[in-house]
């Protein structure tokens, strides 16, 4: 899982701003590295309740393509139910990824370990 999380988060496409308004392409932008790193646990937690929120208001798409007799799931077109939904993995993952480097290591200050230096340190003392 550590290893994913060094390769980087992909940057949005061209569907994936189209999809979005702008205030959910900022909430998914968000999710992306280096600024999910940077983000204290409280951020996080909220961000992850409103990408929830704007997933439901979003409702998944179960009817055709708009001028289309073409299903969504067919189509090859995203909607805006999807990206909302990869946004919640990347942050749920580095919500897990937290909540298990704190149980690793319970006497660690809190934040610490995801500061630059914090996780500088502990690749040197790897």
């Amino acid at each position: 899982m550590t290893e994913a999380r060094n390769l980087g988060t992909p940057v949005a496409s061209v569907d994936e701003r189209r999809a979005l308004d702008a205030d959910e392409w900022l909430l998914a932008d968000q999710t992306r590295t280096p600024a999910i790193f940077a983000m204290s646990d409280d951020t996080l937690d909220g961000l992850i309740a409103q990408l929830k929120d704007r997933r439901e208001q979003a409702g998944k798409p179960s009817g055709p393509v708009e001028g289309s007799s073409t299903p969504w799931s067919e189509s090859g077109l995203r909607s805006k139910w999807d990206y909302l939904g990869e946004a919640l993995e990347r942050a749920a993952a580095e919500q897990d990824l937290r909540a298990e480097r704190r149980s690793a290591h319970p006497g660690a200050m809190e934040g610490e370990a995801h500061s630059v230096r914090g996780r500088k340190q502990a690749r040197q003392a790897r």
